[in-house]
């Protein structure tokens, strides 16, 4: 390696699950049917995890959930929120299904650091979310509450239902989560500050 680089990061993503039909998603559990992204990626994954047993070092692969921060998008979080900004009305499924499928960029690029800083890592794959999860129906009231815009939703049951992510293995890696509440306000907060 000419950059002489002693450990790599790897973003990856909870699209190696695929079709999720469990309650909430660790790091065992299996993939089903995930498409050519999620594929990708667990494929990159792989390899990397090859390359340190070969020796080269340390790795970490992080498979995220919506990632926000300013300017982000292709997630439920981000476009919902210009949906909210633009003054649309919303369809959202599941509003009492509970949520913490979400990581503040601030909050992933401390986790990254911390675990950079640390002794020993080999390889490690872990998922990331935020604690103490929120019901679909209050993050929807946050994002109008923070954003100071009259509700223009509507509610529906649908399948498949949504899931949790397990952070036992992210906080033992010395992953420090926000609050649902926390990314999602900071989030806003940097979105309207844009």
């Amino acid at each position: 390696m000419s950059a002489q680089a002693k450990s790599i990061v790897f973003l990856s993503s909870m699209s190696v699950y695929g079709s999720v039909n469990v309650a909430e998603v660790s790091e065992e559990t299996e993939s089903h049917s995930p498409g050519a992204y999620g594929k990708a990626k667990y494929d990159a994954e792989h390899r990397l995890h090859e390359c340190i047993t070969a020796g080269f070092g340390a790795g970490l692969s992080i498979r995220l959930p919506g990632t926000v921060g300013r300017g982000s998008h292709h997630n439920f979080i981000s476009d919902t929120l210009k949906l909210i900004l633009a003054n649309q009305k919303i369809e959202i499924k599941n509003p009492d299904s509970f949520f913490n499928n979400i990581v503040y960029v601030d909050n992933l690029a401390k986790f990254i650091m911390k675990w950079l800083d640390s002794p020993g890592r080999g390889y490690s794959m872990t998922n990331l979310a935020s604690r103490e999860p929120m019901s679909i129906r209050d993050v929807i009231s946050l994002l109008y509450i923070k954003t100071n815009r009259p509700e223009r939703v509507e509610f529906r049951d649908a399948l498949p239902a949504s899931f949790l992510i397990s952070l036992n293995k992210a906080v033992s890696l010395g992953y420090e989560p926000q609050t649902v509440h926390e990314s999602i306000s900071d989030f806003i907060q940097a979105e309207l500050m844009g």
